[in-house]
């Protein structure tokens, strides 16, 4: 019976991890792939996910040099209007 005394505490212990693990976005994915009968990994959905990598990676650029665009037009801005002459001084030049 040392086999039983054994066994309880952990059957008790695993069945709130095995739930843990079910309700998780893992294991609900999991069920899915189950359900569905599609293997884990495909080789299609592999390149699918590193096309979709490599777009993002380039819109991630084209945004990130846009920004930088911005700024620099800001700064540039920011210049302009402190150089700038009061209309006053302008008006009561000859």
């Amino acid at each position: 019976m040392p086999e039983l005394a054994v066994l309880v505490p952990i059957t008790a212990l695993m069945i709130p991890i095995i739930a843990i693990t079910v309700h998780s976005p893992i294991g609900k994915a999991l069920a899915r792939r189950l359900e569905t009968g599609a293997p884990l990994n495909t080789e299609t959905e592999l390149n699918q996910l590193r096309q979709r990598v490599t777009e993002l990676e380039m819109k991630l650029s084209e945004q990130d040099n846009q920004v930088r665009q911005l700024q620099e037009n800001s700064e540039f801005y920011k210049q302009l209007l402190s150089s700038r002459e009061e209309p006053s001084r302008i008006r009561q030049a000859p």
